[in-house]
């Protein structure tokens, strides 16, 4: 499911969930905002649940 998600993406979902990053630490790294990071992660969860309720 993860590999579904754009490249961008997939990259702040891993680093959020997985790495433990925040939100702010994340959009530095990456050179955006934190309100993009935020969108990002919106759209990856909402995706997730979407593929799981499929299931």
């Amino acid at each position: 499911m993860l590999l579904e998600l754009p490249e961008r993406t997939r990259v702040i979902f891993v680093l959020r969930r997985l790495e433990g990053m925040r939100y702010r630490d994340i959009a530095v790294r990456l050179g955006i905002s934190v309100s993009a990071v935020e969108k990002h992660m919106e759209r990856a969860m909402a995706h997730l649940v979407q593929r799981l309720g499929d299931e």
